[in-house]
């Protein structure tokens, strides 16, 4: 299949509202649902990674890899496929790929001004902590092992669980979170774990919310640094960084980590550990205005590369944690998601 087959002409479906950054960014209006979009400029030869994924998209099975991959709600997707556009009188006819425009900013701009006054024992809202924390795990779940997570928090008291879940009626009764794991790879289509590298606040992004959650969709983006069929465990484990962006995000400061730690430290422990004789520990004030909850799941992302701890098992720790505190805490009770039901 030769790549230009795979271009359609999609002029009339989309409208461009402003040119971001002569004529390589553009913001566009997608007419069916007016969704605002962001058309990048798609070269296919210009650079070596571009031509790469040309060699890809030539291959009978490259656009459906490509699709699956990059279609996830928890990262800035492609959105519209790669579309011919006249952008100006000087630029005819040039492919774009049509990505998420996620116009409510990044993490790294609510941290650098706090939407509430942060507190001496608290930096940023326990509400927007779990946000993020599920979102980007649900994102790295995707990413890691190929599974899609969802839930919803059973706000009518039914007991019916979703189909799948492996756990009884009295457990599903406890966690009030109902969730699903569906895996999609396959024999054809095999999954190769796909390590981020890049977990950081300018990288998780949001946009506004659509009806009447509290928050509007947390993406994670940036996936210039993604190693491919590579050992997750190994190096700056993904799951370790969104602990270290959780810290913060509680404490407004960058963590200290014990190195190598084999022991589970508590938060508030900052003269070191005589048990495996490291000297640092986490920085500042214990974070007493989140629950006990919260802390032992960013405990458990800091120590996930010591003890092997899979993204997976991460979701699960965080999905109970997160249904004891939506039932058990004011904050928890007025939280509206857009997963609930």
């Amino acid at each position: 299949m030769n790549v230009s087959t795979s271009i359609k002409n999609q002029r009339g479906q989309y409208t461009i509202l402003k040119d971001l950054s002569r004529d390589h960014h553009c913001l566009v209006r997608r007419e069916v649902d007016d969704a605002f979009l962001i058309a990048s400029l798609f070269d296919l030869g210009a650079k070596p990674e571009t031509r790469y994924l040309a060699a890809i998209m030539g291959r009978e099975w490259g656009p459906e890899m490509v699709n699956n991959l990059l279609n996830h709600e928890n990262l800035i997707s492609v959105a519209g496929g790669m579309v011919d556009f006249e952008v100006s009188s000087d630029v005819e006819g040039r492919c774009f790929l049509l990505w998420d425009c996620c116009d409510a900013g990044s993490l790294d701009n609510m941290l650098q001004h706090p939407p509430v006054a942060p507190t001496d024992t608290g930096f940023l809202p326990e509400s927007l902590c779990w946000h993020v924390l599920l979102s980007v795990l649900r994102a790295l779940c995707w990413l890691h092992e190929g599974q899609r997570v969802d839930w919803s928090f059973d706000q009518t008291g039914n007991s019916d669980p979703f189909s799948g879940s492996g756990r009884s009626d009295a457990e599903e009764d406890e966690m009030k979170v109902r969730y699903t794991t569906t895996s999609y790879y396959t024999e054809r289509i095999p999954w190769i774990p796909i390590q981020h590298g890049s977990i950081s606040p300018a990288n998780i992004h949001f946009q506004y919310p659509r009806r009447s959650e509290t928050y509007g969709p947390c993406k994670l983006g940036n996936l210039e640094h993604c190693v491919v069929g590579h050992d997750i465990s190994n190096d700056e484990p993904d799951l370790v960084a969104l602990g270290r962006v959780l810290w913060r995000m509680m404490t407004g400061g960058h963590e200290r980590l014990w190195n190598r730690c084999t022991y589970t430290h508590s938060w508030f422990r900052l003269d070191g550990c005589s048990d495996c004789g490291s000297a640092s520990g986490p920085s500042g004030e214990e974070p007493n205005d989140y629950t006990r909850g919260l802390k032992l799941v960013v405990l458990t992302l800091l120590n996930s590369a010591t003890f092997g701890t899979t993204t997976e098992e991460c979701m699960v720790k965080a999905l109970r944690a997160y249904s004891a505190w939506r039932k058990d805490s004011p904050d928890g009770q007025l939280y509206s998601d857009i997963n609930d039901r």
